[in-house]
């Protein structure tokens, strides 16, 4: 469960893509948003303050994994961050599920 907003809600962009990270986090912050970019998954759990109320932009294509199964990942450790999927690789895989 997040935590009372002690600070500003956090967008946590995770994307292998660096330009597209700071592009994103750039836009956020234009508008007033506290954003932070990870390169990985890993990175991204190492991150502090993660049980703080926020949310996560997610690539659905990442080394090593995909956004989905991290997104399963990120329930079975407890961090209940909404998310949001994004690809530039449009799949059947990316459809709408009921």
């Amino acid at each position: 469960m997040p935590k009372a907003p002690d600070e500003p809600p956090v967008v946590h962009i995770v994307d292998d893509d660096s330009c597209l990270g700071d592009g994103l986090s750039r836009l956020l912050r234009s508008v007033g948003l506290n954003a932070r970019t990870y390169g990985s998954t890993q990175e991204f759990l190492r991150a502090d303050n993660l049980d703080a109320l926020g949310c996560i932009v997610l690539d659905i294509r990442l080394p090593g994994t995909n956004g989905l199964d991290f997104q399963e990942k990120l329930v079975e450790l407890g961090i209940r961050l909404p998310a949001i999927l994004m690809t530039g690789h449009a799949t059947s895989l990316c459809r709408c599920v009921p």
